[in-house]
């Protein structure tokens, strides 16, 4: 399910408001990644 992809990300980001956690430009590339695999995965057509 994508809810499941999106598990890390709302974590990071959850825990940046919520405990001072700090984003880093590795785990900001990270959540880019993901939400891009997640947008090809979702609207790219099967052949």
């Amino acid at each position: 399910s994508v809810f499941t992809n999106l598990i890390p990300i709302i974590t990071a980001i959850t825990s940046y408001f919520l405990f001072n956690e700090t984003l880093t430009f590795v785990k900001l590339i990270g959540i880019i990644i993901v939400i891009i695999g997640l947008y090809i995965a979702q609207n790219v057509q099967k052949v």
